[in-house]
């Protein structure tokens, strides 16, 4: 919890000395993604950023917080799967000679990237519609976003770590 604490007084601080510094506040959620050593860990830091964003400016639009931060979090998605493919080359690499016609782990690890996202396109689709986003779509949208990308981020890095 002191990760989380000490993070969140870094991103006020960061947010409270102007707009110019609102980029740096979003950056600290990436610090503690980082930083965090277990999937749960990881996945508490989602919406340190929008806290820290309404917190110092109660008349920023919600929506405009959370598309931030679901910025941030695709970020670390695409982040976390390069280093992946990097990864699954050097595996590849080092263990040629086993793979004998397996599905090599740049191929496998690709297909489940874009699995990821056809996934988060329809959730946040059905979560953006009118029905169920209670009359705010684009919020409904950017909290689906946040949420999913989010979540993509844990399961490549669970996926990146199982490699062998």
């Amino acid at each position: 919890m002191k990760l989380y604490s000490t993070i969140f007084v870094a991103m006020t601080l960061a947010f409270g000395q102007g707009a110019a510094n609102a980029q740096s506040a979003f950056g600290q959620l990436g610090i503690c993604y980082e930083l965090a050593t277990t999937p749960n860990e990881k996945y508490a830091c989602m919406g340190l950023a929008v806290e820290v964003c309404r917190a110092v400016d109660s008349e920023t639009d919600i929506v405009v917080c959370v598309s931030e931060e679901a910025g941030v979090w695709m970020q670390i998605v695409d982040k976390t799967f390069q280093a992946g493919l990097k990864r699954a080359e050097v595996i590849e690499t080092l263990d040629a000679d086993n793979l004998q016609g397996a599905t090599p782990w740049t191929n496998s690890l690709t297909r489940y990237y874009e699995q990821l996202i056809a996934l988060r396109n329809q959730k946040c689709a059905i979560e953006s519609s009118p029905e169920e986003s209670a009359g705010r779509p684009e919020l409904g949208l950017s909290t689906c976003q946040m949420r999913e990308n989010a979540q993509m981020a844990i399961r490549l890095y669970l996926a990146i770590e199982d490699m062998e």
